[in-house]
């Protein structure tokens, strides 16, 4: 049984962070929409004219974050081994996993607001709005790192959680 939740668990982290990136992308779409066309449709070999953007703007945010979900979720669900019960287990990893991607959106939002202009990191590619297109950058750039510094307060909430029942 604790396999199958911890397999549950895994599968409902992949998941999560999917539709998380799918929808992250959306809000860093409005900010610089050139990340994406200019960038990430390139790297993708997308024509932009020949699909709905917003489409696959989710979709490559889905593509990107689902496997931080596979590691995040694989990690997490097995520091959740350390409760005894399976419902506690299941609840209290959930719980990490989501105070996971909310450091990193925190971090994300942060970064939004506090991010310093850097040089032109886009050579090569003409953007016309290049503090936008910085700001998306150091978006998920924080994002990411803002994640698996989550993770590491997600295993300390669980390790909370586990010791919190034995005193």
């Amino acid at each position: 049984m604790r396999i199958l939740l911890v397999l549950l668990s895994i599968l409902l982290a992949i998941m999560i962070a999917g539709v998380y990136g799918a929808l992250y992308d959306q809000i860093t779409f409005s900010i610089s929409n050139e990340f994406f066309t200019q960038m990430r449709f390139a790297r993708l070999g997308i024509v932009e004219g020949d699909v709905n953007t917003r489409w696959e703007v989710a979709k490559i945010g889905f593509v990107n974050t689902w496997s931080v979900g596979l590691v995040l979720g694989s990690i997490l669900s097995l520091i959740g081994l350390l409760h005894a019960d399976n419902k506690k287990m299941f609840y209290t990893t959930l719980q990490a996993f989501l105070i996971a991607l909310g450091t990193g959106f925190l971090l994300g939002m942060i970064a939004y607001f506090f991010s310093a202009p850097s040089e032109n990191v886009s050579e090569g590619v003409n953007i016309v709005d290049q503090k936008a297109f910085n700001k998306v950058l150091s978006m998920n750039n924080y994002s990411y790192n803002g994640a698996i510094i989550g993770m590491f307060i997600g295993i300390g909430w669980q390790v909370y959680r586990t010791r919190k029942k034995k005193l």
